[in-house]
């Protein structure tokens, strides 16, 4: 196949190539997965959404949206921003409270297989967050009832 489409011209990876960018791409310690008697768990889910934002935003994908401050109006655009002098270690490792928040939401899916639910995670700051694509299968549950332990 990769001949009759024109070869090394084609533009088109070689099979054992995309096999090794897959297990590559499998290694990942943010794609790593625990399966107990509960179900498969992402072993770290702090690692696969601070993945997803670094692909986001690498891509020019991510979207600012309003975060609030105490006096519950949004925050203007000139307050997120971290001056030069900025001393990581004067936050505990975190960005002042004028840098936009993450948004992400947690979410439960029942569709598809009906002795499953699946754990979903969505970065709200995206273009088009609802998008299966988009999302981070956190963890896939046996279920023989429909109740959520």
């Amino acid at each position: 196949m990769h001949h009759a489409l024109g070869g090394s011209k084609s533009g088109l990876a070689i099979r054992h190539v995309l096999r090794a960018a897959r297990r590559e791409l499998a290694s990942s310690p943010a794609k790593e997965v625990i399966v107990t008697s509960t179900g498969a768990h992402l072993a770290n889910l702090t690692l696969a959404v601070q993945e997803r934002v670094t692909a986001v935003c690498d891509a020019g994908q991510f979207v600012e949206r309003f975060v609030y401050g105490p006096d519950h109006e949004p925050l203007r655009a000139e307050d997120a921003t971290v001056s030069n002098d900025f001393d990581p270690g004067a936050w505990g490792g975190r960005p002042p409270p004028t840098v936009p928040h993450v948004h992400i939401t947690v979410g439960l899916d029942k569709g598809g297989d009906p002795g499953s639910e699946k754990f979903v995670v969505t970065i709200i700051n995206q273009e088009r967050p609802n998008n299966p694509s988009n999302t981070i299968l956190a963890a896939v549950c046996p279920c023989d009832k429909d109740h959520y332990p």
